[in-house]
């Protein structure tokens, strides 16, 4: 007997894509005939102008560089959820991930308080920590609960959090991230928090037969169970969520889509 669906297809396709929260202080602290290539980098990384981020980062400006809001370029990309201007940071090779905000938090904790699950992805891939307590005391996933609204993307978070590890019982300055789904009335979310608790760890092999069976039945919460698990997503695979309109598992799954073969 199938194992119930946390969170079903037609449920994931019908949460709303609510606008994203945006940053107050949206541009350099210095007057803009003073602002030094660093600063010039600032203002570029808040109008998203990827074109003028590029020229400037060429001619020598820093993408850590801290201004008096202690944010540097970098951290705005994450917090913004520029997702193109991130990848080009990652493909300087430059970023500095010891050097956080003003909270002492990491992009990834920036991004998933605004419900930036791709940009939480692609923060995984250079190793920053999805774990990560800030001096408030919150890590990524309880940021995306109590700063969110289980929305598309909150929950399209949450997802990738649980796909890509992230531990979902740590916390500190709060209760537990189920118990605060729950007090903020996000009830799927909370469902796939406890899907996420429930699972016991797996082998590669059983990971991968989870994900076959999670595309098969268009689980969104278990194929993310079998990711957090080390299952491989293969074209074959990929091929098979492409058939499925369900949007929000194929996002998910391109995510990690791999070039090996079956």
């Amino acid at each position: 007997m199938a194992e119930e669906v946390i969170l079903s297809k037609s449920e994931a396709n019908e949460l709303p894509k609510l606008a994203p929260r945006v940053s107050k202080v949206r541009h350099s602290l210095v007057a803009e005939g003073e602002r030094d290539l660093n600063e010039q980098l600032i203002q570029a990384a808040w109008d998203n102008n990827l074109t003028e981020v590029k020229r400037l980062v060429q001619a020598g400006a820093d993408i850590n560089y801290q201004d008096g809001n202690t944010e540097s370029a970098y951290q705005i990309s994450t917090s913004e959820g520029y997702l193109e201007m991130l990848r080009f940071f990652i493909e300087t090779s430059n970023i500095k991930l010891a050097i956080r905000d003003r909270y002492n938090g990491t992009g990834t904790i920036r991004a998933a308080e605004r419900g930036h699950g791709e940009v939480v992805y692609w923060l995984w891939t250079i190793g920053d920590d999805a774990d990560h307590i800030n001096n408030p005391g919150y890590t990524a996933l309880i940021e995306s609960i109590i700063f969110g609204n289980a929305d598309y993307n909150y929950t399209k978070t949450v997802l990738i959090l649980a796909a890509i590890g992230a531990d979902f019982a740590l916390h500190k300055a709060t209760t537990a991230p189920l118990d605060e789904a729950l007090k903020m009335g996000q009830s799927h979310i909370a469902k796939i928090i406890q899907g996420v608790l429930d699972s016991p760890q797996k082998s590669h092999a059983e990971a991968q037969a989870l994900l076959q069976n999670a595309v098969e039945q268009e689980d969104i919460v278990s194929a993310a169970i079998a990711l957090r698990h080390g299952a491989i997503v293969k074209p074959s695979v990929m091929e098979k969520v492409k058939a499925l309109n369900y949007p929000m598992l194929e996002e998910i799954i391109g995510l990690f889509g791999s070039s090996v073969e079956d």
